[in-house]
């Protein structure tokens, strides 16, 4: 059985916050492309979806949030904007890289 703690759920969201912005995106590419080599295609398209959305929540210290618009500006949404269109917003293109050496460029 399965434990479920909203304590223990909030300290594991609050160590992943911890984790840099650009470091997480760093990890989103090497995620997506391991799973990708291994014809991992749903297990890679969940992983973008979980990623993508805290690299873009600024409530979880996400890619957009405040630090980063000061440094870069907008350029962290540009960043996953190409993404998504390489990738699809869902992750749904991301089965056209299997085969083909690994994940996005």
């Amino acid at each position: 059985a399965v434990l479920h703690s909203p304590r223990l759920e909030a300290l594991a969201a609050a160590f992943e916050d911890l984790t840099h912005p650009e470091l997480r995106y760093k990890d989103l590419l090497e995620t997506l492309t391991d799973l990708l080599k291994e014809g991992r295609v749903e297990e890679a398209r969940a992983s973008y979806v979980e990623l993508t959305r805290w690299l873009r929540d600024p409530k979880r210290g996400g890619f957009l949030a405040d630090f980063a618009k000061a440094k870069v500006g907008s350029q962290g949404e540009r960043t996953l904007q190409k993404l998504d269109g390489l990738c699809g917003v869902d992750g749904q293109h991301l089965g056209r890289f299997v085969g083909s050496g690994g994940g996005p460029p």
